[in-house]
């Protein structure tokens, strides 16, 4: 009986260890994506598109030059992915973690590549 019990309880530790994996978080915010375009020497004033369109959690509008850019933030990288499920332009966009990158700008691009 003895041998039973312990038995089903390596069961249950064994069961238990396996779920408690725990989802990567992400450290990156949109205030850092706004600090790597300002330590690149870009000035401007940040404005807010209408994110909730696409699902997102929040975002930031601003111009380099003639060039809009808009950074979405996701709660997570799967609300991410569902949301482009839903809006096919949104694959086109690049992304970084639970961030999207909505311009035509190449600077932007690489300094939105760059932050980690």
């Amino acid at each position: 009986m003895k041998k039973h019990i312990l038995l089903l309880m390596l069961v249950l530790i064994t069961t238990l260890v396996g779920c408690g994996k725990t989802e990567k978080t992400d450290s990156r915010t949109l205030d850092g994506f706004v600090k790597a375009f300002e330590d690149q020497g870009y000035e401007f004033e940040i404005d807010k598109p209408i994110y909730s369109l696409i699902n997102a959690e929040d975002g930031v509008m601003f111009y380099i030059g003639n060039s809009a850019v808009k950074i979405y933030q996701y709660k997570s990288e799967k609300d991410l992915d569902n949301a482009k499920k839903e809006n096919d332009l949104l694959s086109e966009w690049l992304q970084n973690g639970k961030f999207l990158l909505e311009t035509n700008s190449e600077e932007a691009i690489e300094i939105f590549k760059s932050v980690e």
